[in-house]
């Protein structure tokens, strides 16, 4: 993944696609910036975080830290649905 004049939050769409979780841009970083992400295997994602971890990866390539915490967040829970008649 290549950006260029980028902000950094333009990096949390793919990631949290990656992650398959949710990511949230804690950095404050305002500036725009041009950088180069080569993501992990998928099999090497979550595996030891030493070596070849999405969390490494970040660490190393952009020196940026990927932490796991729990937050609240704002859903919508569909509990029942069914098709309207026909008219």
């Amino acid at each position: 993944m290549s950006l260029s004049g980028a902000l950094v939050s333009a990096l949390i769409r793919p990631l949290s696609s990656w992650l398959r979780e949710p990511v949230i841009d804690g950095t404050e970083l305002k500036g725009k910036y041009s950088f180069e992400f080569r993501f992990p295997s998928r099999q090497a994602a979550f595996g030891d975080l030493s070596t070849g971890s999405i969390f490494t990866a970040l660490q190393e390539q952009l020196g940026l830290r990927l932490e796991s915490e729990q937050v609240t967040v704002e859903s919508i829970v569909v509990d029942y649905a069914e098709r309207p008649d026909p008219i």
